[in-house]
């Protein structure tokens, strides 16, 4: 939702979920990523299907073994107009390995937040839906397009800091420094 996004609109131009690998390194699997803005509530009842979604991402991605994050930088920048966002994410089930790779998830008790389709044919069916109150802790990149924006240096002893995590109290966005600080 808006709220929870912290946002009334803008440019999505990146997406990424912190998961976990038990196994074997999965390197070069084939993901693809969809985006709709939607008036829907009810991720069951109100399933959009990927024709009714802009594909913003069709390419490879590596899930290396332990805990990572896997960052995916859209093909185009996706116009996030407020409102619901819808989030499809396809990665073919590995039917080799069988290794099933988890992400990091919030707890949303009794609401439907998921649907989760697992198999080795990239079909999706709603017959097949899982229904999960889980809802995977995802970051996105945006440009609010005009907002108000934040600007300076995190310094310490007047030297610049990479990697600092930069954030507005309140609200869902940050910005991790970069080695100009």
């Amino acid at each position: 939702t808006q709220e929870e996004l912290g946002v009334e609109g803008g440019l999505i131009k990146e997406i990424s979920w912190e998961f976990n690998n038990p196994g074997a390194p999965l390197l070069d699997k084939d993901v693809q990523v969809y985006m709709a803005n939607t008036s829907h509530s009810h991720v069951m009842n109100d399933y959009l299907a990927e024709d009714d979604m802009i594909c913003v991402f069709s390419g490879k991605a590596s899930f290396p073994s332990g805990q990572n994050r896997l960052t995916i930088t859209l093909s185009e920048p996706f116009p996030y107009a407020g409102g619901n966002l819808a989030i499809l994410t396809k990665k073919i089930k590995d039917p080799e390995t069988g290794i099933r790779v988890t992400y990091h998830a919030q707890n949303f008790p009794d609401i439907p937040r998921t649907a989760i389709v697992v198999n080795s044919t990239g079909i999706i069916s709603p017959r097949e839906m899982l229904k999960s109150s889980m809802l995977p802790c995802l970051r996105l990149k945006l440009d609010t397009d005009g907002g108000a924006s934040l600007s300076g240096t995190v310094s310490c002893q007047g030297a610049a800091v990479a990697g600092a995590c930069v954030s507005i109290d309140g609200k869902m966005t940050d910005a991790i420094t970069d080695v100009a600080g």
